[in-house]
């Protein structure tokens, strides 16, 4: 097929093979756009089931005016294949993007925000999906997603009665299993199990057949995500589990219910419909797994803070900023005679107040991710002899005798240890190594410049490696990472 020319397509290379047809790049002349180009030949066993199966798809694109959904261009016949011309989308799918670079918890959350809205437009044209998975799921810019592959879907005035399973296997929900009527809740659960891999990087069963993870699908509770991931959220374990329900009854009933909960989680509420006792039901050993981390911590930050206020003997003009994604409105509640302890979401907030106070700062930096490194690079730049202390996971004790790194889990016992012992240190301690080493730890991708008196160079970090180094002569790493070196963030994060 490639360099064929037909219909005003040219074809330029195979993007990918599917289960009803090959997908294509393709140039659309005269307009020389580019097309995503799905053939499927006339021998394909669907359509001698159904010959009309690709005007179908054609057609239910068309009905589908939104957003989040792939446009359609172009549908026809040739004397060997069908085709449809639809939107392209270079960027990739979620999968890449998630196996690549991965996500934050709040992007993920706001990327399922933007299926349900599609699904949502779908419904209201009485069209189920039938095949959420990350792969059919692409990336335009940013996080702003297309949903694509309508290709299984069911109109609901017009259900096919069928004993062919729709969709992919370890995507679909257990009563399609069972031959019982499904209807848009299967692709909630779907999306639950898609939600499931973005957030941990697992799949929900795995199995030596797919009729092995068909059983466990119907029949096995699954792992809480927290097993594989702590730092999910217990807001995000709970939705989850609502999502993940075996029997449809028990999920979500709508996807406005659904899209309600996503919201007040991207807003740090609690969530309206998703209770603990959903999860309980459908993860293993979840009273163990799905509890309020976060919770539990702002409790140990109130005892910390409190120290660090009595013990400290902190200036008058010095308060306590906590930086990260902590209940505020509880722990509100337990500083509420403490004008001086502040909570904030984001660098921006953080960068105006020590315009005009002193703080010591306490971030978590699993929450911030990579703009970590832009928090250091403020820190350390613009109030050098600021106090800071990260909050993190998967690392133990302290990063260099630097800033103090301390692990969710050690927090009570750290926290006393640094105000008894009075070992917090200033931002400017934050050196090029203490960056790298941290980033190599946390995987992050960014960009910096490094100093000593002029620009030594540019240093580049893809997944926490050095991926290029810029300078205008060889440099060797020690000179790189040589103390009273300065350094700062380079533009935008990659």
């Amino acid at each position: 097929m490639i360099g064929k020319n037909f219909k005003g397509f040219e074809i330029v290379k195979l993007l990918g093979k599917g289960g009803t047809g090959d997908v294509y790049l393709a140039k659309q002349q005269p307009l020389g756009r580019l097309v995503a180009l799905k053939v499927t030949p006339t021998s394909h066993p669907t359509l001698k089931l159904d010959p009309q199966k690709p005007l179908g798809e054609a057609k239910i694109l068309a009905a589908l005016q939104h957003p989040n959904i792939v446009s359609i261009y172009d549908v026809g016949q040739e004397e060997d294949f069908h085709y449809i011309a639809i939107e392209y989308i270079s960027k990739g799918s979620l999968k890449q993007k998630v196996d690549h670079d991965g996500l934050s918890e709040m992007q993920a959350w706001a990327i399922a925000l933007q299926i349900c809205q599609a699904l949502q437009a779908a419904l209201q044209e009485g069209i189920v999906h039938n095949d959420i998975k990350p792969e059919n799921i692409l990336m335009v810019r940013g996080d702003f997603i297309k949903l694509t592959d309508f290709g299984i879907s069911e109109v609901l005035a017009n259900k096919r009665e069928s004993e062919v399973i729709l969709g992919t296997p370890g995507y679909i929900s257990p009563e399609k299993y069972t031959g019982e009527s499904a209807d848009f809740r299967a692709d909630i659960y779907s999306l639950g199990v898609t939600m499931y891999y973005i957030l941990t990087g697992e799949h929900v069963f795995v199995g030596e057949s797919p009729e092995d993870i068909q059983q466990k699908h119907q029949n096995s509770l699954i792992k809480p995500p927290t097993m594989h991931n702590p730092s999910v959220s217990y807001t995000s374990s709970i939705i989850l589990g609502k999502m993940l329900q075996k029997n449809p009854e028990d999920r979500y009933q709508s996807y406005g219910d659904l899209m309600l909960d996503i919201r007040c989680l991207l807003e740090m509420k609690s969530a309206k419909f998703a209770t603990k006792n959903a999860a309980y039901n459908i993860f293993l050993d979840a009273r163990n797994h799905v509890s309020n981390k976060k919770m539990k911590i702002s409790q140990k930050l109130k005892v910390f803070t409190e120290s660090m206020l009595h013990q400290l003997d902190l200036d008058d003009d010095t308060d306590i900023v906590i930086v990260g994604e902590w209940p505020v409105e509880h722990i509100r509640k337990t500083f509420y005679h403490f004008s001086r302890v502040h909570f904030m979401g984001s660098i921006a907030e953080l960068k105006l107040y020590l315009e005009r106070r002193k703080a010591i700062v306490i971030l978590d930096c699993d929450y911030l991710e990579n703009k970590t490194v832009e928090f250091c690079s403020v820190m350390a730049n613009n109030h050098p002899q600021s106090f800071s202390l990260l909050l993190t996971k998967n690392i133990s004790g302290k990063l260099q005798d630097c800033i103090q790194v301390v692990p969710y889990e050690d927090l009570s016992e750290k926290l006393n240890q640094l105000v008894t012992t009075q070992t917090l240190s200033t931002a400017v301690q934050v050196d090029v190594d203490m960056v790298l080493s941290l980033a190599q730890s946390k995987y992050w991708t960014f960009a910096i410049e490094i100093y000593n008196d002029s620009l030594l160079a540019k240093v580049f970090i893809e997944n926490g490696h050095i991926a290029k180094i810029d300078s205008e002569q060889t440099i060797a790493m020690d000179a790189l990472t040589k103390k009273g070196n300065t350094w700062k963030i380079s533009g935008h994060l990659i």
